[in-house]
């Protein structure tokens, strides 16, 4: 029978009048002295947006029928291109004519979206036109991370007052019509300028010069700092907490050929092979990169960590070649140094060489006048694909994506002892793809699904590492990886197969990986590659990423009680301050009816049993460091007292509720010194003090806070305050998250409230510093930016790891717990921080929370 061809949906073309009604007259027929066009569009389900020959862009919202006009202060050049974002909030992005490129905030008519104008620093200068938009996840992760002080948000916005009519003073005087005009001034932010080249010769470094130029989006971020001088301790202190938060920034780099085989960085330079064979070298300058073709037919390329050895396998023949001296024009010397080569990893002064065979050869004594030496036949455990050295240390990835360290090396003893098979891998399941070493003892790798981890104190004498476990780092916010790729074509095939067959997907899936790598043995993509400055990936497409900046890397460990099985399901989990000492009580329960506390100090994990009260089912549970407040089914409140002599309370005390009337909490949250309440309404209570009485024996007053302003039928149904009282977050029957500002000491109850735009959520927690919500699909989410003058944050990021699961916070700051599929888990995390200093060598430090 055959096969009728999938039909084309029939598109009909009309104009939009709306849209064209909407735009002044003048506008579309030009003013008397100048021609006036409109040169870009874009759309999306809520917007319409239009750029201008005079560099004004209108946007059109299609769902109020209202159209807004924007453009840059000072500037009149034409819009080449716009782009609408619909992420956190809405934003379009703009490039000009000249190769400015402005994102903006916009204002939104639309429920729950942003009602002010904001600014957005991220303009970034281009050499050339603006042909296309860069690309959007980029662009939003630099604008986010590298965001100012909050001091500087007055400055901005004074500015733009005092500027508001430049334009229209000028060119623009005739569009002062009936539109709602808002006027953005962004900062600009240009890379520093590159020098001329000058003419090469046949024996000038290949370093020096070259073409063409690939700018980096989000590169000329990369000096920005936060600005201005703290004047006080407090200010200090809040601009260190936002610059830990600000934390896994990525950039993003074009590559110079056909798609990324291969991506290998010195301490100066980085190289890429592209799928045609072509290697292409550059300079790591502050800004762009300058693409240099170095050589074709190239199968696979090695170089020292300083950029001191170069080795390549030619393509066809397999034969791999020591470079003597590195050239831009002129013949090249390079050396033969062993045929039948799959693979090649270099330290400064040897060479690991894996053979087609799957045998693997050392040469050892290398320098820049002995780039290769005589081969030396070394044991191998089973036949490997791929090795990193570095120093003393080697590690090898095999053909079944098995990891192994060589033990014994040494400065006397290049070739080592034996090799040793490394269970951490096993255990935690991990298929690594490509491994890389890098600065400060660490050992990275990228994982068949596209997954970034990292070990640490990786050294001569323990090459294992100090970690039992890997760290994993969450880069899929911003690396997108070839679907049709390598990470991606045994699971297709897998999958295909084992559903064509009706077979086990085990048993498939081991028959293809045999089969696949058999095929692509002599084709082993090197993915990862760090130097002094940072971590670099590719995702298999044109494209890299760099890390400059702190990584963070995250740990699931599972948390079994003393005195219960694993298989123990719990039913929740929530913390609070230990009174009179250090660490966190954690307390959790089977159901509504038991109730444990367990401090985290006690390495047992030993489970001591708090009695509730009797025939009660506590629907919500709150504490803090001297109190213990329970919700029941009835709507009562139960608070225990908890103190130093008897941290986990005597008995419960009812809670008087008279002053509320009728009304019923559904929800509650206890801070330091404050209690906030929500009930069945949606409407606010605060209360000052978290005991039934307060030290006068008087009854707390209830304060009733109006809720945000929401749509019929919407209202909050869940607070959460931070334990230090200075943050209150709430959740309402939608899921839309909200932010209570202006929360001080002088005014604990604040002054308004704020959407925080980007997700839905079912659960949330608070820890001193930052948020934590469960989104209905069970991922997890954190918001960074978080600080006392910018309450709300910047932006959502997604937790690695575990899906499904439910938060709760460590008063501490330093710990987040979990359960999932009612288990219990803690997650520990270490930060990796790249501490560039300009008079001297990039280092590296580590710290573990």
């Amino acid at each position: 029978m055959a096969s009728h061809p999938p039909s084309i949906p029939l598109r009909e073309f009309c104009p939009l009048y709306y849209l064209l009604n909407a735009i002044p007259a003048k506008v579309q027929k030009g003013f008397r002295s100048v021609l006036v066009y409109l040169t870009a569009l874009d759309s999306n389900n809520d917007f319409i947006a239009v750029g201008s020959s005079i560099g004004m862009l209108y946007l059109y919202c299609r769902r109020v029928s209202q159209m807004n006009k924007y453009n840059l202060e000072g500037k009149s050049e034409a819009i080449t291109v716009v782009k609408l974002l619909s992420c956190f909030d809405d934003l379009v992005a703009v490039g000009t004519a000249s190769g400015r490129v402005a994102l903006f905030q916009l204002v939104s008519q639309l429920p729950g979206r942003n009602k002010q104008v904001r600014i957005v620093p991220s303009t970034i200068i281009y050499e050339a036109q603006i042909a296309a938009t860069p690309d959007v996840d980029i662009l939003l992760e630099c604008t986010f991370s590298y965001v100012q002080a909050a001091e500087e948000k007055s400055v901005m916005e004074e500015d733009a007052k005092d500027d508001a009519g430049l334009l229209q003073q000028d060119l623009h005087r005739d569009f002062d019509l009936d539109l709602p005009y808002d006027p953005i001034r962004p900062l600009a932010c240009s890379p520093e300028p590159e020098h001329e080249p000058s003419p090469s010769s046949d024996e000038e470094d290949i370093y020096a010069h070259g073409v063409p130029s690939s700018a980096s989006v989000g590169d000329g971020l990369s000096t920005l700092t936060l600005q201005g001088c703290a004047s006080n301790r407090a200010e200090q202190e809040e601009a260190r907490l936002l610059k830990d938060q600000l934390a896994e920034s990525w950039m993003g780099y074009s590559g110079p050929g056909c798609g990324i085989l291969s991506l290998v960085v010195t301490d100066r330079h980085v190289w890429c092979l592209d799928f045609k064979g072509g290697l292409y070298c550059s300079g790591l300058p502050n800004g762009g990169l300058s693409w240099q073709k170095f050589e074709e037919n190239v199968q696979q390329v090695a170089l020292s960590p300083s950029g001191s050895l170069l080795w390549k396998v030619e393509q066809k023949t397999m034969t791999a070649y020591a470079c003597g001296k590195v050239t831009i024009k002129g013949k090249r010397h390079w050396y033969k140094a062993l045929d039948e080569t799959a693979f090649v990893a270099l330290s400064d002064d040897t060479a690991w060489i894996i053979r087609t065979s799957g045998d693997l050869y050392l040469q050892t004594g290398l320098s820049v006048d002995r780039p290769c030496a005589r081969a030396v036949k070394v044991d191998c455990p089973c036949p490997m694909a791929q090795m990193a050295a570095r120093g003393s240390v080697v590690w090898a990835l095999s053909e079944q994506r098995a990891l192994f360290y060589r033990e014994g090396l040494s400065s006397y003893c290049a070739e080592g002892e034996q090799w040793k098979y490394d269970k951490v891998s096993e255990n935690q399941g991990l298929e690594p793809i490509c491994i890389a070493l890098g600065e400060n003892n660490t050992l990275w790798a990228l994982d068949t699904i596209g997954s970034l981890w990292f070990r640490t104190g990786i050294t001569t004498k323990k090459p294992q590492g100090e970690d039992e476990h890997w760290w994993q780092v969450s880069i899929t916010d911003y690396v997108v990886f070839e679907q049709s790729g390598l990470f991606q074509t045994l699971i297709q095939a897998t999958q295909s197969v084992a559903t064509a067959t009706k077979a086990p997907v085990e048993r498939v899936a081991e028959r293809l990986r045999v089969a696949f790598l058999s095929q692509q043995s002599q084709c082993q993509p090197s993915l990862v590659s760090a130097n002094n400055s940072g971590v670099w990936i590719a995702s298999g497409r044109n494209d890299f990423h760099v890390a400059k900046g702190s990584l963070v890397g995250t740990f699931w460990r599972t948390i079994v009680p003393r005195g219960t099985a694993s298989a123990t399901k719990w039913a929740f989990v929530f913390s609070s301050a230990v009174p009179g000492k250090e660490g966190s009580f954690l307390w959790l329960g089977q159901s509504r009816k038991d109730l444990f506390c367990i401090w985290d100090q006690d390495l047992q994990m030993r489970p001591l049993t708090v009695q509730l009260p009797p025939d009660l089912e506590m629907v919500q549970l709150s504490a803090c460091r001297d109190a213990l407040w329970g919700l029941d089914n009835h709507g009562r409140v139960h608070i225990r007292t908890l103190s130093p002599s008897c941290p986990t309370g005597m008995h419960w005390t009812p809670l008087d509720l008279s002053q509320l009337g009728r009304l019923r909490l559904i929800s509650f949250s206890c801070g330091s010194q404050n209690v906030w309440a929500c009930d069945t309404s949606g409407m606010v209570h605060f209360r000052v003090g978290t005991q039934p009485l307060n030290p006068s024996m008087m009854l707390p007053a209830w304060i009733c806070i109006e809720p945000p302003e929401q749509p019929v039928g919407v209202h909050l149904v869940r607070v959460q305050t931070s334990p230090n009282d200075r943050m209150l977050w709430a959740l309402d029957s939608r899921g839309n998250v909200h932010v209570r500002t202006g929360i001080t000491e002088e005014m604990p109850v604040g002054t308004a409230w704020e959407h925080i735009p980007g997700l839905q959520a079912s659960q949330l927690v608070l820890s001193t510093r930052t948020a934590w919500v469960r989104c209905h699909n069970g991922e997890v989410a954190r918001r960074y930016g978080i600080s006392e003058k910018n309450p709300a944050g910047d932006y959502w990021k997604k937790v690695p790891g575990l899906v499904n699961c439910s938060p709760t916070h460590d008063p501490s700051s330093k710990l987040i717990w979990f359960f999932f599929k009612w288990n219990f888990y803690s997650r520990r995390s270490r930060t990796i921080v790249h501490t560039i200093n300009h008079k001297s060598n990039p280092q590296s430090r580590l710290l573990c929370i």
